[in-house]
């Protein structure tokens, strides 16, 4: 297994391991070969930090917090941390996308055509540039109602 990171951030993976600041070498939690595989099922580097904090929380969440001495490491604690950095960059990746913090998928969609409202009020509009065409426009030579300048059946 492999690490490497540059401050210089020039790939995914030194940005990602920026974003999870795991960024030394001695101790570093996170393999190189881990990265790269967030990476390929999830291309958006905030998102890829995220699913990896998660799974550092994970990790930490599943082993016992252990004092000796005057000494203790809480991994439970650790767990909060990286569940909460997790969140961070959820919201974070969300803004970046568009969405609210699920991921791109969640921004809102429009589907479909410009609805008859619009056009009426696309027509409405003094200041408007129409369309030299519409559909229909040849069906019904000389005629200019309402429903043939909208494209559809009289």
């Amino acid at each position: 297994m492999t690490f490497s990171y540059s401050p210089s951030l020039p790939s995914p993976l030194h940005r990602v391991r920026f974003l999870i600041g795991d960024t030394v070498d001695a101790g570093h939690l996170v393999e190189n070969q881990e990265i790269t595989y967030t990476l390929s099922i999830q291309p958006i580097e905030t998102f890829a930090a995220a699913a990896i904090a998660e799974s550092l929380a994970a990790r930490f969440a599943g082993k016992p917090d252990v004092r000796v001495g005057q000494t203790s490491v809480s991994n439970s604690a650790l767990a909060a941390q990286y569940r909460e950095l997790a969140a961070r960059l959820r919201a974070a990746g969300g803004t970046i996308a568009g969405g609210d913090g699920t991921g791109p998928t969640a921004s809102t969609m429009y589907v479909g055509g410009i609805s008859r409202d619009e056009r009426l009020e696309q027509y409405a509009d003094d200041d408007a540039i129409l369309p030299s065409f519409r559909l229909g426009k040849d069906d019904h030579p000389g005629t200019t109602t309402e429903a043939n300048d909208l494209g559809e059946d009289a």
